[in-house]
């Protein structure tokens, strides 16, 4: 998607150039303006609209390298795009959603404040809400490669029907099989690793539990520690957990999910 309909002003300041201009996107309006300095030959680019959808934006650097199938519109959005004369690229980026379809999955209340260069990211805060499922307050950091993106995570202020209140791990996303393999870590409490496929939407965690933890669901209580191993098809709406509890006794269900709706 181009820019289209320009009209601002141009200034020249001895060896700087400073532009302020709009412009539509779609005929979305976006606010735009460039400072280039001569002498340094470095340039400093800001964006901000309002409404934007993704596809409007999935085609500009670093987001189309992405990949990331997802739709939905941004109810704000401000860039500002650093270019040095080595020709390197960073972006500082807020962007403001109150819903996004990632994958088919719905996220809501969507906020997000990101630093992203060539090879590395920063996402500095992070709020959401997944479901029935919140997350206040969480932050991202980790390298670009070529194969995908890998890094850690923390996440503070959960609100899920687990007494689980903050978690933290590590991550790795391959752009070519499209499958996201993590850890989670929760206090000295919760050990898990996983792995979720975009493709077939299929998310399977082992996990041990080493103090009881409490999972409260229509009016029904469960207190757990021990191992869990968790296969979950959004696709099918199928789930197969596997309980092993500390006192040795095991329960297994299939069937209809009833933890993620």
């Amino acid at each position: 998607n181009k820019i289209e309909d320009i009209n601002g002003n141009i200034e020249f300041k001895g060896r700087k150039i400073v532009i302020a201009a709009t412009g539509d996107i779609e005929k979305k309006s976006v606010n735009f303006g460039l400072y280039y300095n001569m002498d340094e030959n470095a340039a400093k680019i800001s964006v901000s609209g309002n409404n934007l959808s993704y596809k409007n934006l999935e085609n500009y650097y670093l987001i189309k390298d992405a990949a990331i199938n997802a739709e939905g519109n941004f109810e704000k959005v401000e860039a500002e795009i650093a270019i040095n004369s080595k020709k390197e690229v960073s972006v500082v980026a807020k962007a403001e959603s109150k819903e996004l379809k990632i994958y088919g999955e719905s996220f809501k209340d969507i906020k997000v404040e990101a630093i992203i260069n060539e090879n590395s990211f920063s996402v500095d805060k992070l709020s959401f809400k997944y479901l029935d499922y919140e997350v206040a307050n969480g932050k991202i950091k980790g390298a670009i490669t070529k194969e995908g993106v890998n890094g850690k995570y923390e996440l503070q202020n959960i609100k899920i029907p687990v007494n689980i209140y903050s978690a933290n791990g590590n991550f790795n996303y391959s752009k070519k099989s499209q499958m996201l393999s993590f850890s989670l870590n929760s206090g000295e409490n919760i050990r898990a690793n996983g792995k979720y496929s975009f493709n077939q939407q299929i998310l399977s965690m082992d996990s041990e539990v080493l103090e009881p933890l409490t999972l409260t669901y229509n009016n029904y209580l469960l207190v757990f520690s021990g191992k869990t191993q968790i296969e979950y098809d959004m696709m099918k709406d199928y789930m197969a957990v596997n309980l092993t509890f500390n006192s040795g006794c095991s329960t297994t269900y299939e069937g209809k999910n009833y933890l993620f709706e």
